[in-house]
C-alpha cells in the first residue's frame, strides 16, 4: 500500500459528504408500488434524512482517518486497528441501512421518471451497505495482540472506493433522469 498523505486524508472526509451530497440532489423511494408524494414533500422527507446521515458518516469516516495518521506517522497495534474498524464500519453499515430504510419511507416524488430514479437511489444505498458490511467482515478478520497491524489492514481506501462508486452511480442517474435536479437539498 502506498503512502497516504494529508490531501488523501482530507479527501476522505470530502468524498464522503461528495457523495451524500449527490445523492441528496434528486432522489426518491424504493420501487413503483411505493406510494408517489408530492416534489416537495419528498423534498423535506429526503433532506432530513441526507443530513442526518452526512452528520453521521463524518462521525464514522473521522474514526476511520485517526487509523490513517495512526499508519502514517506511528506503529498501530492489530488489535486496536481490529476494535477501531470493527465499530466505524458497523457504524457506516448501519447508518447507510438506516438512511436508506428513511429514503425508502419518504415515497416516490410525483415527477417524471420518479420511480426509475426512486429505485436507482435505493439500489445505490443497498450496494454501499452491502460494501461496508464487507468492510465490516475485514475489519473482524484483522487478527488480534499487540503486534503491528499490516498495512493492508487499513480500510480507508477501500470505504474510499465504495463511496466513490455511489456517487458515481448518482451522477450517471442524474443523466439519465434530469427532472431530479429539479428537486435538491441546500
Amino acid at each position: 500500500m502506498g503512502e497516504i498523505t494529508h490531501p488523501r486524508r482530507c479527501a476522505a472526509f470530502g468524498l464522503v459528504v461528495v457523495a451524500a451530497a449527490t445523492m441528496a440532489a434528486g432522489c426518491g423511494g424504493s420501487s413503483t408500488s411505493a406510494a408517489t408524494v408530492s416534489p416537495e414533500r419528498w423534498q423535506t422527507s429526503v433532506c432530513s434524512a441526507i443530513g442526518q446521515y452526512q452528520h453521521a458518516i463524518m462521525r464514522d469516516a473521522h474514526r476511520l482517518n485517526g487509523l490513517t495518521l495512526e499508519f502514517e506517522y506511528g506503529v498501530p497495534k492489530s488489535s486496536d486497528v481490529r476494535r477501531k474498524e470493527t465499530a466505524a464500519t458497523a457504524a457506516l453499515r448501519d447508518d447507510t441501512g438506516t438512511l436508506r430504510r428513511q429514503i425508502e419511507a419518504a415515497g416516490v416524488p410525483r415527477i417524471d421518471h420518479g420511480a426509475e430514479l426512486s429505485a436507482e437511489f435505493v439500489a445505490a444505498l443497498r450496494e454501499l451497505e452491502e460494501r461496508f458490511d464487507a468492510l465490516h467482515s475485514e475489519a473482524l478478520d484483522i487478527p488480534t495482540g499487540q503486534g503491528r497491524a499490516p498495512a493492508d489492514a487499513l480500510l480507508v481506501p477501500k470505504m474510499l472506493v465504495a463511496m466513490d462508486r455511489v456517487s458515481r452511480r448518482m451522477r450517471a442517474a442524474h443523466e439519465r433522469y434530469p427532472e431530479a435536479n429539479l428537486i435538491a437539498c441546500s
